[in-house]
């Protein structure tokens, strides 16, 4: 007998926009890391400067969705293995590899740093660290090790979530250097499990809470973001004169003004992963057009792990000779990885999981 309410079966249950601030925040990766640091200066503050933490936030959300010590298992190694590969294969373009020593060349595969404060080094090998041969992955390292700790985080919930306001609240645990420096600096685990605290929140009814009369504040919100970026740039290129549009800007008297740095504070990395999520909201709702980008959310791993390596290919002085120049560079990396995932995905897909982390289960859905 048919039932009244039959159930539908969608190819997928992924939400369109968490895929499309997923390959945002992906894209934002890539341009902090441009060596023309006129540009890169652009994409530091405050608006973008939740690239990391929204997929920190994001990797605590999903473990934290019935979570078990077998999925912490489980989502280690199936994140482990391809970030290996990669590191492996990155390292055979590392100019001191032929010079580097076993010990050496495990520290640096394994990213190892100091643990949680800058100077305990509890497991170095002969007083040796490093870290990983494609350094922006150095963030997949601590979603590994913050994924096979997840239950222990659940656990100690309240002793956790005192540490999450101490992390956003004071700069007591703000250290002189940056997290990327540090094995599961404090501020990386607090993202995690701020998203672990959120996993009992649906993504269906996130979205749901957004509202129309919510798009003037969204707007609001980037094009502050925007500003104080523009901001802290004006200030960075006022402090060197020796670039190029240090002297157009001065023609047309811009230096007559004084601009100040904009001083980035803990909040901000969470404040720019929110936005990035209801960026993702807004645009799904506004631009259906922009649905499309979540078709290249499964590229992100690929994207992490090739940019780097690829921007290190390009003589420096191409991307420092026009200020234009890394906003042709740029979107060309990216859809040279982007095209290499396709190109996985249509004729080698049973390799997805191993060197790109895509268990092929995101199929998005049709509009």
């Amino acid at each position: 007998m048919t039932p009244q309410n039959p159930t539908i079966l969608l190819p997928s249950s992924r939400e369109h926009w968490i895929d499309i601030s997923r390959f945002l925040a992906a894209c934002l990766i890539v341009c902090v890391h441009a060596p023309a640091f006129s540009f890169a200066s652009l994409f530091q503050l405050p608006v973008f400067n939740g690239r990391v933490a929204f997929f920190l936030i994001l990797a605590g959300y999903f473990m934290g969705r019935n979570n078990s010590w077998n999925k912490a298992f489980k989502r280690g190694y199936t994140l482990l293995i391809p970030f290996l590969f990669w590191n492996i294969v990155i390292s055979f373009l590392h100019p001191g590899i032929m010079n580097m020593g076993l010990p050496e060349y495990l520290c640096n595969l394994a990213g190892f740093r100091s643990l949680f404060t800058p100077d305990f080094i509890p497991l170095s090998i002969n007083g040796l660290t490093g870290e990983p041969f494609s350094p922006p992955t150095w963030f997949l390292r601590d979603i590994i090790l913050c994924s096979l700790i997840s239950p222990i985080l659940l656990k100690l919930k309240y002793p956790v979530f005192v540490l999450i306001l101490i992390c956003f609240s004071t700069d007591w645990l703000q250290y002189p250097v940056p997290a990327n420096k540090i094995t599961l600096a404090p501020s990386t685990v607090s993202l995690f499990s701020l998203g672990l605290f959120l996993s009992s929140i649906k993504l269906a009814e996130v979205k749901h809470v957004y509202k129309n009369s919510f798009t003037p504040l969204v707007l609001l919100a980037v094009g502050t973001g925007f500003l104080l970026s523009i901001t802290n740039y004006l200030s960075v290129c006022q402090n060197n004169p020796e670039w190029n549009m240090h002297k157009i800007l001065a023609s047309y008297g811009v230096w007559n003004i004084s601009w100040p740095a904009v001083r980035l504070n803990s909040l901000c990395p969470v404040f720019g992963a929110l936005l990035l999520m209801t960026l993702g909201i807004w645009l799904e709702k506004k631009i259906p057009v922009a649905r499309k980008l979540s078709n290249y959310a499964p590229a992100c791993f690929l994207i992490f792990v090739l940019h780097y390596p690829l921007i290190m290919l390009i003589p420096s002085h191409i991307w420092k000779q026009s200020f234009f120049a890394p906003f042709v560079l740029i979107p060309a990396i990216i859809f040279l990885i982007v095209a290499f995932y396709l190109f996985l995905r249509k004729f080698f897909p049973a390799c997805l999981p191993y060197v790109a982390n895509d268990r092929i289960t995101h199929v998005p859905k049709k509009n």
